[in-house]
């Protein structure tokens, strides 16, 4: 699955060890994976963070931060509680956010349930009596993972955010962790960069399903960009024989999980619809698994969809916003010419 969530009733802290050492992650109170994300009508590759906290060691520029805030200010790590306090500053923070967020803290963190269950932590800086900035954490039996910050924007030079995740990872390693989790960077995405600087980092490999050194990560290891060569390449070969087909960037790809009584719900954010003979059908490209697949899609009522010439190389792109839903699979291949062939 390119993406996959759980709703939790429960999770111990060896359950969640193992959520995360497997490239998942909290949100609300489920635990979720994705490999892909839309950001500003594109498709980019989540990959996956972790910091081994064996040796750990901060850097220069690190000590620098923690000593400016620590001697300006006064940080109290404890319990996490969600009260008016910080829903005040969520809402301040989320003025200035470039990207959105959930309407409220509760949401964010708890479903805007009464209960939480994780075991999270909390990183405040005060500015005497007044907040200015806070995180949430969660503990695990031998790691812990990074969930939210937010501070006030007119603190914006005193990097808080950088420095609630470093005492976040210094409290994981006196602690005695093994890893801190701070979520997935985005490669060709520079707002996530900043996780990519704590030092000695490993990322997920979606092929080999294992933690390497970031140091490591190549080019060609982006799904999202081999996603998306794979199916420009067979939007270019399909079109040469007068196919009514169009690059579509598929806006539900992600809702399979809450679409109970629907039927096979397209999972991938990007493939091709070809239109023959008033049938509709979907080409789809697995980059782990390297191969195409053709379905047949069930018509819906209607399309819901808005144009985009700006996504790939000028070329026209549908937007589609309903869910839509397979009728048949047909086949897979590994050469795209027998789907040309089929269309």
């Amino acid at each position: 699955m390119n993406y996959n969530r759980y709703k939790l009733n429960s999770i111990t802290a060896t359950e969640l060890d193992q959520y995360l050492g497997k490239g998942w992650y909290r949100m609300g109170l489920s635990i979720f994976t994705t490999q892909y994300l839309i950001f500003d009508k594109k498709i980019y590759n989540a990959i996956w963070l972790r910091v081994p906290l064996y040796n750990y060691e901060l850097r220069k520029s690190h000590r620098k931060i923690i000593n400016k805030v620590e001697n300006k200010f006064t940080v109290k790590i404890n319990s996490a509680q969600i009260n008016e306090e910080k829903e005040l500053l969520f809402e301040e923070y989320k003025l200035n956010f470039k990207g959105d967020l959930y309407s409220s803290l509760k949401i964010y963190m708890q479903d805007n349930e009464n209960f939480n269950i994780y075991n999270t932590k909390e990183c405040c800086i005060y500015d005497n009596e007044k907040l200015i900035a806070f995180s949430f954490f969660d503990i695990g039996e031998k790691s812990s993972a990074g969930i939210l910050a937010a501070y006030n924007h007119n603190y914006s030079n005193c990097s808080l955010g950088i420095y609630t995740m470093l005492k976040e990872v210094l409290f994981s390693k006196e602690a005695d962790l093994d890893y801190y989790y701070p979520g997935y960077f985005v490669p060709q995405y520079k707002r996530f960069d900043y996780k990519c600087n704590l030092g000695r980092t490993e990322y997920f490999n979606y092929y080999t399903k294992t933690w390497l050194l970031l140091d490591d990560f190549l080019p060609n290891q982006n799904l999202a960009i081999n996603l998306q060569n794979k199916i420009l390449q067979l939007y270019n070969e399909v079109k040469q024989y007068g196919v009514n087909t169009f690059i579509t960037l598929y806006k539900c790809w992600e809702l399979g999980d809450f679409c109970n009584n629907a039927g096979q719900i397209y999972n991938h954010p990007l493939f091709l619809l070809c239109e023959k003979n008033g049938l509709y059908y979907v080409a789809e490209y697995c980059p782990l698994q390297e191969y195409y697949r053709l379905s047949l899609l069930k018509k819906p009522k209607y399309f819901r969809y808005t144009k985009n010439k700006e996504a790939i190389e000028n070329e026209l792109i549908l937007e589609i916003h309903n869910i839509l839903e397979c009728d048949t699979f047909l086949f897979t291949t590994i050469n795209s010419s027998e789907i040309v062939d089929f269309l």
